[in-house]
């Protein structure tokens, strides 16, 4: 006997991505498109220097 059927389990996952989706643009708003500043540590131009010297 099968619980759940594979169409069943893609709706769920839709659903869920849907959901999480709406949820961050609701906390977020129009601020989840706003680039983000990275540290020296993670943007990689700190690498290329220490390289040069």
């Amino acid at each position: 006997m099968q619980l759940v059927d594979a169409t069943e389990l893609l709706l769920a996952a839709l659903l869920f991505l849907s959901a999480s989706g709406g949820a961050a643009l609701t906390a977020m708003g129009s601020r989840l498109w706003e680039p983000v500043k990275l540290s020296a540590r993670w943007s990689g131009h700190d690498r290329d220097q220490r390289a040069r010297s």
